[in-house]
């Protein structure tokens, strides 16, 4: 009977994990093709060109992790780069974005698409608000079995929703809390003008 309830128990987990997983995917597509949009309507084709073809570059990554339970951390970072060198595209020249990454010596793995949620939430709560010049600064490193991400980004003047009330950290928060339930700690600050959040995450 307690082999029974442990098999169910992991199939509800399974099954639950699957879901947060897939809810990923239509939240980024979404906010992706809002992007484009926006641009074809401004007709800067030249960018909306060059959205969708990194935009077909992305999708197959996300079809990809969404078949395995961890992906390889290097594969998640280039993603993320090629997901902020997309914003970069739509954003003005004016917009100070970064990346920095650090101690990867040898690959490590880790459960895929735990980062996006923040990075989007930095472009949607932050600087999608602003008028002025804005920054988004994103850094990812990683020491001995420690894996520490931080998004930090400036503030819009008016939000019509708090940073932390959107799906993306909601469903960021339950898998965590499914794959990492003991190992993790999510620590989200905001000020008047900006907004930081750090993960860390022991492998």
């Amino acid at each position: 009977k307690m082999m029974k309830f442990k098999e169910i128990e992991n199939k509800q987990l399974k099954d639950e994990l699957a879901l947060l997983k897939e809810q990923v995917h239509p939240h980024f597509l979404f906010n992706t093709l809002n992007n484009l949009y926006g641009l074809i309507t401004q007709d800067q084709n030249q960018k909306a060109a060059e959205i969708t073809l990194k935009l077909s570059d992305l999708m197959r990554y996300l079809l990809e992790s969404s078949k395995t339970d961890k992906v390889s951390l290097k594969k998640e970072i280039k993603f993320l780069e090629d997901y902020l060198s997309l914003e970069k595209i739509r954003l003005t020249n004016n917009t100070d974005i970064r990346f920095e990454v650090s101690g990867i010596v040898s690959d490590v793995f880790v459960a895929p698409l735990l980062f996006i949620p923040l990075v989007e939430n930095a472009f949607k709560h932050g600087l999608n608000a602003l008028k002025a010049d804005g920054f988004a600064h994103f850094s990812l490193s990683v020491q001995g079995k420690d894996l520490f991400f931080e998004a930090k980004n400036s503030l819009g003047k008016s939000l019509e929703n708090s940073p932390e009330s959107g799906i993306g950290i909601a469903n960021l928060r339950k898998r965590l809390q499914l794959i990492y339930p003991n190992n993790h700690l999510l620590d989200i600050q905001k000020s008047n003008e900006e907004y930081k959040v750090v993960l860390h995450i022991q492998l």
